[in-house]
């Protein structure tokens, strides 16, 4: 019997009568490293997964191996302790890569990103490993996120220049100004809007699936 595949990088190359040379050739890569994407040697992060799809004509969830009724949710970075936002650097090579499989036909839109929640602090808003969705929007339109759940860049009050908070966004007694009231958290006052994320979405403990593996496994409790 033959083993069972991690992803469908193999057989999607082949269909389209490519060598892993070939293959390798037309994303400016070893053959090698083919061999070790098919083999699940190597994470297929989501990077992977565009630059492969686009050359073996397809698109890029395609070349995951998945459950017919689910459909994968990339993340693009973490939420950790005080609601600190984060993004992933690129996923290639890093250790223990996962998405997130969910039984919902998600269609990614442009200028959203996914967070996943990396600690139980935000209880019970959140727990670990809870997804929100991220879509970026005006700071000069205060209907899009006045008292909403908020990514807030909050470089003009941070020392931290450019860091990232998860909050609620209220008035501030200064005129243009802003509060943060953190999740987690003493409030940021006075702020600034310069950059400025609504959630969106929120998912609760999704499945987590492992793509070096191709194993479904529910998250711990």
């Amino acid at each position: 019997m033959a083993a069972e595949t991690p992803n469908r990088i193999a057989e999607l190359r082949k269909l389209k009568g490519m060598t892993q040379q070939a293959l390798a050739e037309a994303v400016g890569s070893h053959w090698i490293t083919i061999s070790k994407l098919e083999r699940g040697k190597l994470p297929l992060s989501f990077e992977w997964a565009e630059k492969l799809g686009k050359a073996l004509g397809v698109g890029e969830f395609a070349v995951f191996k998945q459950n017919p009724s689910s459909h994968p949710i990339f993340v693009d970075g973490l939420i950790s302790e005080g609601g600190k936002a984060s993004y992933f650097s690129d996923g290639e090579g890093k250790e223990g890569f996962e998405t997130y499989h969910v039984d919902l036909d998600l269609n990614r839109r442009g200028g959203t990103y996914w967070f996943v929640i990396d600690n139980d602090g935000f209880f019970p808003f959140f727990q670990t490993n809870d997804l929100i969705q991220v879509e970026w929007v005006s700071p000069k339109d205060p209907s899009l996120f006045l008292n909403r759940l908020c990514l807030v860049d909050t470089k003009y009050n941070i020392e931290d220049k450019g860091e990232l908070r998860l909050g609620f966004v209220v008035n501030s007694s200064k005129r243009n100004l802003y509060n943060l009231n953190i999740l987690s958290g003493a409030p940021i006052k006075n702020l600034e809007l310069s950059g400025i994320g609504v959630v969106t979405m929120a998912l609760f403990n999704p499945p987590v699936w492992n793509a070096r593996s191709g194993r479904s496994e529910e998250p711990e409790a």
